[in-house]
C-alpha cells in the first residue's frame, strides 16, 4: 500500500529529499529482498527509489522505506533523510519519533539541510526526544544556512523573545516574500518595538499586507490600530470595517469590538440588533467580556425583548469563565449579579443556587 505524506516542511516537492535518477526500471522487489539481499549503498538507493510510486522517492511505500533502511545503514546521507522523516510519519513504515530523531540527527550531522530542518521542528516540539528550543534554534539555522527558507521563519518565531534583533532579520527575508505569518509577527514587533524600533506606520503596513492575504489577526489589529489611533488618525469607521473582516473570519475579540461599535454607534450607525447579534457569537465562543456584555442587554431589552432568564445564565457562565481565567473580581461581579438573576425565576434557581453558592466560596 503506498502512502502519500504530508510535508513536514516547506522544501523542494515536498519536506523529503528530490529523488536523483535511477537505474533502469524493473519489478519492484519484495520488502523481503531489501533485508536479504545486500546491495552497496548507492544501488540499495535505486532501489528505494524505483520502489517508490512513479520515482518519487519522498513518496514512500514499504518497499522503498526498506531499501532506504538498508542505505541509510551504509551511511548513504539522502537515505537517512528519506527514512527519517518517513519513520516520523509513519509512513511506510510503523511510526518512530525517537528512531526518526536519530536517523535525521545522523544526516543533518553530515550536511543535509532538509535533515536539519526536519529535525529542528522535532527538537521544538519534543517529538521523539526532549523538547530543546535553543538545540532547535541551532538547527534551523544551520537549515537556513543550506538554504532552506521555510528554517529563516522559524527561527525568527523561535527567537522573537530571546534574540529579538536577529529574529526581526531572519523574518524580514520570509515577509518580502509574501509570507503572511512573517508580515504578522513584524507589525506586531513594529507595533511593540520589540528588535527593532516602535514605529506604527510601519507596523501598518506590515499588518495591511498580511491581511490583505486574508489574515485575521492583522485584520483584527488594523481595527485596533484605527480605534485608538495608535499611530494614525483615530478613525472608527475604518475600525469597523477592519473589525468586520476579522469577525467574519471567527475572531471572537473582533466580533466583541464591532458589536460595542454598533450599540454606541461608532463608526457605523447605532443598531441594537447587530450590536446584540455579534456580541452573542463572542459570547458564544467563550469570551467572558461578551458574556458579561450579553447579560446585560439581555436584561434591558438591547436588540430584543428583555430576558431574564438568558441573563442569569450568562452572567453565571461569564463569572465561571472568569475564574478560570484567575480573575477573581470579575467572577464575583458576575456570579453575583446571576445570583440576583436568579431569585426570579425558580426553576432555575433550583438548579443553579447550590452551584452558584460553591463558586462563591472559591473565590478569595
Amino acid at each position: 500500500m503506498k502512502i502519500r505524506v504530508l510535508c513536514l516542511a516547506a522544501l523542494t516537492s515536498c519536506s523529503g529529499p528530490a529523488a536523483k535518477d535511477s537505474s533502469p526500471s524493473r519489478p519492484a522487489p519484495d520488502r523481503s529482498a531489501a533485508e536479504t539481499e545486500e546491495l552497496s549503498a548507492e544501488e540499495a538507493y535505486a532501489r528505494a527509489v524505483e520502489a517508490s510510486p512513479e520515482g518519487q522517492a519522498a513518496v514512500y511505500t514499504a518497499q522503498s522505506v526498506a531499501w532506504f533502511k538498508q542505505a541509510a545503514e551504509k551511511g548513504h546521507v539522502e537515505s537517512q533523510t528519506h527514512l527519517g522523516y518517513a519513520l516520523a510519519q509513519g509512513a511506510g513504515v510503523q511510526r518512530n519519533p525517537q528512531r526518526a530523531v536519530h536517523w535525521l540527527t545522523s544526516a543533518a550531522e553530515q550536511g543535509d539541510s532538509r535533515a536539519a530542518y526536519n529535525l529542528a521542528t522535532m527538537i521544538e516540539s519534543g517529538t521523539g526526544t526532549r523538547q530543546d528550543l535553543e538545540l532547535a534554534a541551532r538547527w534551523y539555522r544551520t537549515a537556513a544556512e543550506g538554504g532552506q527558507p521555510e528554517a529563516a521563519k522559524r527561527l525568527g518565531f523561535l527567537t522573537l523573545d530571546t534574540d529579538p534583533e536577529n529574529a526581526i532579520l531572519a523574518l524580514r527575508g520570509a515577509a518580502a516574500g509574501g509570507d503572511a505569518d512573517a508580515q504578522y509577527a513584524l507589525g506586531i514587533s513594529a507595533l511593540q518595538g520589540r528588535g527593532m524600533a516602535r514605529d506604527p506606520v510601519l507596523a501598518r503596513a506590515w499588518l495591511e499586507s498580511a491581511a490583505e492575504q486574508g489574515d485575521a489577526r492583522a485584520e483584527f489589529q488594523l481595527g485596533w490600530i484605527h480605534a485608538t489611533g495608535n499611530g494614525v488618525e483615530q478613525d472608527h469607521a475604518e475600525a469597523a470595517r477592519w473589525y468586520e473582516r476579522a469577525a467574519q473570519n471567527g475572531v471572537p475579540e473582533a466580533m466583541y469590538n464591532l458589536g460595542v461599535q454598533y450599540s454606541k454607534g461608532q463608526g457605523v450607525e447605532a443598531d441594537a440588533t447587530l450590536a446584540r447579534t455579534w456580541i452573542e457569537q463572542a459570547a458564544a465562543l467563550g469570551r467572558p467580556k461578551a458574556m458579561e456584555s450579553l447579560a446585560r442587554m439581555l436584561v434591558r431589552g438591547d436588540g430584543a425583548e428583555p430576558d431574564r432568564d438568558g441573563a442569569a445564565q450568562w452572567s453565571y457562565r461569564a463569572g465561571l469563565a472568569y475564574e478560570e481565567r484567575g480573575e477573581g473580581p470579575a467572577a464575583r461581579r458576575c456570579l453575583e449579579r446571576a445570583a440576583l438573576l436568579f431569585t426570579g425565576t425558580n426553576q432555575e434557581r433550583t438548579l443553579r443556587m447550590p452551584e452558584l453558592s460553591a463558586a462563591l466560596e472559591r473565590l478569595p
